[in-house]
């Protein structure tokens, strides 16, 4: 019983962890203002399953190898018009998409609730 609590703890304080590494890595600086209060409302609320409409811009050129890393990464890109791919990603992903080398930006398409 007490190993279990314990665990639990721990997996808290790595989350804390997470959200303090991501937010001082050069990742967060991909993303604008308001993907950045968007993404810290849903990890404060631990809705890591909430919807996030956005724009991705990619390093050019923008090829299908760059499309299929963003779908792996939970990215569903609904089209690509020259290096920017508009989509959507769950909250509990922008962190994987915004590690990617070749993503230059990730820009909130609709206001968040």
């Amino acid at each position: 019983m007490v190993l279990v609590v314990a665990f639990t703890g721990y997996a808290q304080d790595k989350k804390s962890d997470d959200v303090s590494s991501f937010q001082t890595s050069k990742a967060w600086n991909k993303l604008d203002s308001a993907t950045q209060n968007a993404w810290l409302d849903a990890m404060k609320t631990g809705d890591t399953g909430r919807r996030m409409d956005c724009f991705v811009r990619v390093r050019a050129p923008a090829d299908r190898g760059d499309e299929s890393f963003l779908l792996d990464n939970g990215f569903d890109v609904r089209m690509f018009s020259g290096n920017v791919a508009s989509g959507h990603m769950k909250a509990g992903d922008v962190q994987d998409v915004a590690n990617l080398p070749f993503v230059d930006s990730i820009k909130l398409s609709t206001k968040s609730n």
